[in-house]
């Protein structure tokens, strides 16, 4: 995590706290603090909770039991959970597509086109086209399609980086390490050329645990290389507008200095497994 805490966490009636207060002596701070009496009087208090303190599951199922929601199987050593998994796989996504998906070649396609017959109806469709040209699309990939990985490490490997430990699991989620992209590299390239039948255990342990580079905040550590440039649909970009606007740290030059990861945009490259990736807001990747 990164995180600790020392000594005991100030305990306060956010009744009696006013807004200016909180701000000036925690949210400034950064400051840990819990507020008790804020949840008083809340329905959700009164319904959803038994007098046992456990959740009341009867009275979600009696009063909104029809309704459609997406369910994620994250802990994979439950028993029900794993059993269900076997005999329905297609809990695993709770995802279907029926038919096919339309293929547009985006450069003949106008924005008003694409909100009318797309975004407004939220019909999926594939934009063909609007890679040809990037700058990423011919450094970081070699002629037989896999990713160019020394490219990488020549050229961004100093870049210190965020990588999940994909096998050890650390909380509600892998365990987090802080390396080079050089260092990634290497490791990536090692596994890949490893001789599965001649390897040693401590290798094959090595080979079981594969490591996955995310939330790179690539395009703001080097804006002069311009990777891509985002297509015309995609440029209501509202998230990010804030965020280049927007300072998380107060000492933000010091950090970039000591080359810590300390971005807050929302531009990010991953490099991984292949397979198919599932961001925190549901975007397939």
């Amino acid at each position: 995590m990164g995180l600790k805490i020392g000594g005991q966490v100030e305990k306060v009636n956010g009744k009696e706290l006013s807004y200016s207060e909180f701000v000036e002596r925690y949210m400034v701070k950064n400051q840990p603090v819990v507020l008790t009496g804020l949840m008083d009087g809340w329905r959700a208090c009164k319904d959803w909770v038994l007098n046992d303190g456990r959740p009341n599951l009867r009275f979600f199922s009696a009063n909104f039991g029809s309704s459609r929601v997406q369910a994620s199987f994250g802990h994979l050593n439950h028993p029900h959970v794993q059993v269900q998994k076997e005999q329905n796989q297609t809990l695993r996504m709770g995802l279907k597509i029926g038919g096919q998906v339309e293929k547009v070649n985006g450069k003949e396609l106008s924005y008003s086109e694409f909100v009318e017959r797309y975004m407004v109806k939220n019909q999926p469709v594939v934009l063909t086209g609007l890679m040809d040209g990037w700058r990423a699309c011919k450094d970081w990939v070699l002629n037989d399609g896999r990713p160019n990985l020394r490219f990488f490490s020549a050229n961004f490997g100093s870049s210190r980086v965020q990588v999940a430990d994909c096998a050890t699991r650390e909380f509600t989620d892998q365990k987090r390490v802080e390396m080079s992209v050089a260092e990634f590299i290497d490791n990536w390239l090692e596994v890949s050329s490893m001789d599965y039948d001649n390897a040693s255990t401590r290798e094959c342990d090595i080979k079981k645990s594969p490591l996955y580079l995310k939330d790179w905040h690539f395009v703001k550590e080097y804006p002069e290389y311009v990777a891509y440039t985002t297509p015309l649909f995609f440029c209501d970009d509202w998230l990010n507008l804030y965020l280049d606007k927007y300072r998380m740290h107060q000492d933000y030059d010091s950090l970039e200095d000591r080359n810590e990861v300390c971005c807050s945009d929302y531009r990010f490259v991953y490099m991984g497994a292949k397979g198919l990736s599932i961001d925190a807001i549901s975007s397939f990747l």
